[in-house]
């Protein structure tokens, strides 16, 4: 076969020679054009437009084989300045076999590749995304690349693997990432419950330990978010280091908390160690630090990690217990996160910054105990309910619940017609006539908490055993009886909220009183009290037969 080779750029014409059956083998772009009729071959014109020189390498990588001993090869070689334009033409002619090789030595010499005088544009996305498959991140950025040439495109292509979910390089997938609306962090769902929210999305599990509940924003958009990082960062290579920090997470040693890589400055510390009073009782278990007079307990049930100042967290790998399972290869894999975050963090690191919305208060889990304590030296117990199954004592005086009362300043508006304040209330839907002028003024009020609102030590209403799901039975029947259900227990919480609000006076049946002279004169009182009520009776029943004699007797 006769193959015309047209150089334009160097206005060069050549023709080579090459067996047909070798000429489909090795390059197999022309296996659809050369059919097995020998007759037709003639017929056939072959042009290529080429640069002579590529294609002259080309022609000899083909006859590598050919004239040579059995298992002897006169290959040519790659080089720096001819592998880019090699790899083109062998992925346009289907050369398989040397695409792979071109592609493994470029990954080998990339460096030396991007600093010759090639252009890197004409590889087209597929060849790209091969090439990127065999670096790393790591030696990804050793690439020596001043013009930014081909390394810029690595990244972006590293970026895309991590949002498959199939990268090598992060443990962390950033298919699901999502931001919560309350911290505002950027997480995917394996961070989700490692990651800590603020204290008021605190949970405590089945199993008694604390859990974050993150709450999901909907407004959070992904493309939006790459968008603003590659405006903020300029390079697609700083863009892969923040999403890679954002969607991957370690523990600290110091604080004991799970952390994202770009946190790693995040971890809190006060100066100074809290002091406590060394008197006993309540105030020898709250401590203050002197360096931001934060309060603090000897034992946090919270296990919130404070601090007034931040500084880098320490992760010891040999020490980790959380993420441990037991396997050497997962050690492995945090002390190259750990390494690669060292290494990176100038561009992963995000800066701390203080929530301004009172979020970094700290948390008091004891608030409604201190209340119904405070409101004890105030007159205010705690109510207790009495169940209709218990029996009361009815000897014991039961505590009544009493307003606690506390002064305000209200601001309010009223309406100024020129004749001095006025008092009265003007509704949404009159309308005044006139030119009226709005006053601002301020008055105290007296606002009175309701003791019903407070359910200290409230019964629970327990699930009958007939309405429990019963698999055996109907759908139709089993939401009848979780609809009854759940009417019954209505009707409890109704009934303890109706006997909270009455006074206990009035729904006290029984005496109170306490009889100094023991049980006979109990019983002595007793007897008096139903003779002295059947005696009532008697008379007023013989009260109406006097008066009906009466009447009668005054008609007849």
């Amino acid at each position: 076969m006769v193959i015309h080779v047209c150089d334009e750029a160097k206005n060069l014409k050549k023709d080579f020679f090459c067996p047909r059956d070798l000429l489909v083998k090795e390059m197999k772009y022309f296996a659809e054009y050369l059919s097995m009729d020998a007759q037709r071959w003639e017929e056939v014109d072959i042009s290529v437009h080429c640069d002579v020189q590529i294609f002259d390498w080309l022609m000899k990588y083909a006859k590598r084989y050919l004239n040579q001993p059995e298992g002897v090869q006169e290959r040519p070689k790659l080089e720096a300045n001819n592998v880019v334009s090699i790899l083109i033409s062998s992925d346009f002619l289907k050369m398989d076999s040397l695409v792979e090789e071109c592609i493994e030595f470029c990954h080998k010499h990339m460096s030396a590749i991007v600093g010759t005088n090639c252009n890197m544009n004409c590889i087209n996305d597929n060849l790209v995304s091969r090439i990127a498959e065999l670096f790393t991140h790591s030696e990804a950025d050793e690439i020596k690349d001043k013009k930014d040439k081909f390394k810029n495109k690595l990244f972006a292509k590293k970026l895309e693997k991590l949002f498959e979910g199939n990268s090598s390089d992060s443990p962390g997938s950033a298919c699901s990432l999502f931001r919560c609306s309350v911290c505002k962090r950027i997480l995917n769902q394996s961070m989700k419950k490692k990651v800590k929210c603020l204290p008021s999305r605190m949970t405590i599990d089945r199993h008694g330990q604390l859990t974050y509940c993150h709450l999901q924003d909907t407004t959070f958009d992904v493309n939006e978010y790459l968008i603003d990082l590659k405006l903020q960062l300029k390079k697609w290579q700083d863009v892969y280091w923040r999403v890679w920090g954002t969607i991957n997470c370690l523990p600290c040693s110091r604080c004991s908390e799970v952390f994202p890589l770009i946190e790693f400055g995040h971890c809190k510390y006060h100066p100074e160690a809290p002091r406590y009073d060394n008197e006993s009782g309540i105030g020898s278990c709250v401590g203050v630090y002197p360096c931001c007079h934060q309060n603090t307990l000897r034992f946090d049930p919270t296990q919130q990690s404070k601090g007034c100042r931040v500084k880098d967290h320490i992760v010891y790998v040999s020490e980790v217990n959380e993420f441990e399972s037991g396997a050497e290869t997962n050690k492995t894999q945090l002390q190259k996160l750990s390494d690669d975050l060292l290494a990176h963090k100038d561009i992963m690191c995000i800066p701390y910054q203080r929530m301004s919305d009172n979020s970094d208060q700290e948390l008091n889990i004891f608030d409604n105990e201190i209340f119904a304590v405070q409101g004890h030296h105030h007159g205010i117990t705690i109510p207790t309910f009495v169940g209709e199954d218990s029996k009361t004592d009815l000897s014991k005086p039961q505590p009544r619940l009493q307003a606690l009362t506390v002064e305000k300043d209200i601001s309010f508006d009223y309406d100024d017609y020129g004749m001095g304040e006025s008092d009265d209330e003007i509704g949404d839907e009159e309308s005044l006539k006139g030119t009226v002028k709005k006053v601002k003024a301020k008055k105290k009020s007296r606002v009175t908490i309701e003791p019903q609102a407070i359910l200290v030590g409230a019964p629970e209403f327990q699930q009958t055993k007939k309405s429990t799901w019963d698999t055996q039975r109907s759908t139709r029947f089993n939401q009848d009886a979780q609809r009854q259900e759940d009417q019954r227990r209505m009707n409890e919480i109704c009934t303890f909220l109706t006997k909270l609000r009455l006074n206990q006076e009035k729904t006290e049946k029984h005496s109170k009183k306490e009889y100094a002279g023991g049980l006979f004169s109990k019983i002595e009182a007793q007897w008096k009290a139903a003779n002295l009520s059947q005696h009532k009776q008697s008379q007023n029943q013989q009260r109406p037969k006097m008066r009906l004699n009466s009447l009668r007797a005054g008609i007849f």
